[in-house]
């Protein structure tokens, strides 16, 4: 135990760069949040105008089929996603084919006992 609190006290000495000022968290979810306008139909749009749209705003709410809602989908970066989900990159079909736009926050899977 003393070795712990060695290490934290350690950890919160200032260092000489430091001002002492108490600097705002960034929301790691901010810079990836999807546009305020409605989801977009993938099937009606090309590959490349959905891929420069979501590098374009850093998040899309695209509706694909078979789903019948929009998924958010993230890009050009892997997203921060909530501790109950996982990024995965992810495909829609778009009028010029299948399309690999970006990345989305899916659930996790998890095994009971």
């Amino acid at each position: 135990m003393p070795f712990v609190a060695g290490a934290l006290c350690l950890m919160s000495a200032p260092a000489h760069s430091q001002t002492g000022h108490v600097v705002a968290a960034v929301d790691p979810v901010a810079t990836y949040r999807a546009e305020n306008r409605p989801p977009v139909n993938s099937e009606t749009v090309s590959c490349r105008q959905l891929k420069d749209d979501v590098q374009r705003a850093g998040g899309l709410s695209i509706l694909s089929e078979p789903k019948r809602w929009p998924e958010t989908f993230y890009g050009p970066e892997v997203p921060q996603c909530d501790p109950w989900s996982r990024p995965m990159f992810s495909y829609v079909k778009t009028n010029d084919g299948a399309c690999g736009v970006g990345y989305i926050c899916a659930p996790r899977i998890t095994g009971g006992r």
